[in-house]
């Protein structure tokens, strides 16, 4: 840290760059911390709203028409418009949105459920049709990388059958009437508010009779889903062996923590806020800080409860749970 601290200090010109990922976890206490970092030495302050995929889609004039919704906006608890058809095109709605209850019941409810994916996800339980399609080494074509440059990516595998997602859209849209060479045209770029002007929530601590600060890790926020755990074999087998290890979710604490607190490893836990409550299984790392408590972001649906409703995230819009302090017990 004291080297990190050092460079960015001499540099000549520094920046600070505070991307979507800390704001899927609800951290966005770390926005008006880094733009101090930013402004104590200097640098130019940036902040991402979007992953790269959605801004090589925007600058390719892909954006939703006039009325469109975010996803979180059509699967979320309170819909401006309950969608009757959902299409699912290579990515998983249950598997990125923090409120996964509200999600699942939008699937329930709609009339059409299409998934379009390489592998079966979690979506395709609920769909009526399901697309295969070539996965992302199966198909060639261009992606804007995570500095916003265009690049190339060629195709490594054969796709076994399976279409690029390209063809299949066009063969929907084909088969709806729709004219060739349909596009949507470039909106306006929406102007973002700048990081003073934002509310937000500052760092959370412990409360009395609750130790703990509970946060959704944000160390792998696609844990669990087969596509990164097919391409990471290490991964996987962390996985796998947690998976089948706590079966019914855990939840993570430092060693110290533990002992200072008479918990044990390997034990049923009840976890306790002002919220809710949940019961899990109790895993010990030292990778954990002192204080903390994580929980895997796709088993966030385990404590749902504990971590109350999502909040709009005030940078991006997204919802997320929000780090709360808890109470951890040995149950009984």
């Amino acid at each position: 840290v004291e080297q990190a601290a050092r460079m960015l200090a001499e540099a000549r010109r520094p920046v600070v760059v505070v991307s979507l990922g800390p704001s899927l976890v609800g951290s966005s206490c770390v926005v008006p911390l880094a733009r101090a970092v930013a402004e104590a030495i200097g640098a130019e302050f940036v902040a991402c709203p979007s992953f790269s995929n959605s801004t090589g889609a925007e600058e390719a004039g892909l954006r939703p028409a006039e009325g469109g919704m975010a996803a979180w906006e059509a699967l979320g608890p309170a819909p401006k418009t309950k969608p009757r058809a959902v299409l699912c095109l290579g990515d998983d709605p249950l598997l990125r949105l923090p409120d996964v209850a509200s999600c699942r019941r939008a699937l329930e409810g709609a009339d059409l459920v299409v998934a379009a994916s390489p592998y079966p996800t979690e979506c395709a339980k609920y769909a009526h049709a399901f697309l295969p399609i070539a996965g992302p080494l199966e198909a060639a074509g261009s992606y804007v990388n995570l500095w916003g440059r265009k690049a190339e990516s060629p195709a490594a595998l054969g796709p076994d059958g399976r279409r690029p997602l390209r063809e299949v859209l066009a063969d929907l849209a084909r088969a709806m009437g729709l004219p060739e060479g349909a596009e949507w045209r470039p909106g306006p770029t929406p102007e973002l508010p700048r990081p003073e002007e934002l509310k937000v929530p500052g760092p959370v601590g412990p409360a009395d009779g609750r130790p703990f600060v509970l946060t959704l890790s944000p160390l792998y926020p696609w844990e669990g889903e087969p596509l990164a755990l097919n391409a990471v074999p290490n991964l996987e087998r962390e996985m796998t062996l947690r998976a089948r290890d706590f079966p019914e979710g855990y939840i993570s604490i430092s060693p110290e923590d533990a002992g200072k607190h008479g918990l044990r490893a390997w034990r049923r836990v009840r976890v306790a806020s002002e919220r809710g409550e949940a019961a899990l299984w109790l895993h010990t790392s030292p990778e954990v800080p002192e204080g903390v408590a994580l929980v895997p972001f796709h088993l966030r649906e385990r404590v749902a409860e504990v971590l109350g409703g999502p909040e709009p995230d005030p940078l991006t819009g997204l919802p997320v749970f929000r780090p709360i302090p808890v109470s951890i017990e040995e149950a009984r």
